[in-house]
């Protein structure tokens, strides 16, 4: 109502500027307009960024809870699934959509304890509270672990993290 906007999607400089420098132009602007609307206060407003390469999303430490931080192979990623499984659109209509599922970091000891356990249990942990686990971040290292095997063993502290994709509500 006040005209400022409800979403800001920023886009990597594809032209005359190193894969590098069009990131870092895309990061800077993204701290920006974390300065101009900060999470949490009236007028929070969610913003998307794409970054050109994949290896500077370790640069692109989240600013708020609704930053999507998307990459070329993920667009791509994406498009391929598309064009073999149409029906996957309205998964990635939910998932896109301000108000549907959201991928996010909650604390792993809101799932699992700190004893080791098989991903599957984190996955079994994450899904009685309406949610999928995909990966999970180490927070002494930063590690972060994409899709591993439910059959890998895990140990999460107090600090790390488990990547989920769940609704707002749950």
């Amino acid at each position: 109502a006040n005209g400022d906007p409800q979403q800001v999607v920023v886009l990597g400089y594809r032209d005359a500027l190193s894969v590098d420098d069009a990131d870092a132009r895309t990061l800077l602007t993204l701290l920006g307009l974390r300065a101009v609307w900060p999470p949490g206060n009236a007028e929070e407003v969610r913003i998307v960024a794409e970054l050109l390469d994949q290896k500077n999303l370790a640069l692109a430490v989240p600013v708020g809870v609704d930053d999507l931080i998307v990459s070329n192979a993920l667009s791509s990623l994406l498009m391929a699934q598309l064009s073999e499984r149409a029906e996957l659109l309205a998964v990635f209509d939910d998932l896109f959509d301000a108000e549907g599922a959201a991928i996010e970091m909650r604390p792993a000891s809101a799932l699992v304890g700190p004893e080791p356990v098989p991903f599957a249990t984190v996955v079994a942990a994450a899904a009685a509270v309406g949610a999928s686990a995909f990966g999970y971040r180490l927070d002494e290292s930063g590690t972060v672990r994409l899709n591993p095997a439910k059959s890998e063993v895990v140990t999460l502290g107090p600090a790390d993290t488990v990547a989920l994709v769940a609704h707002a509500d749950r």
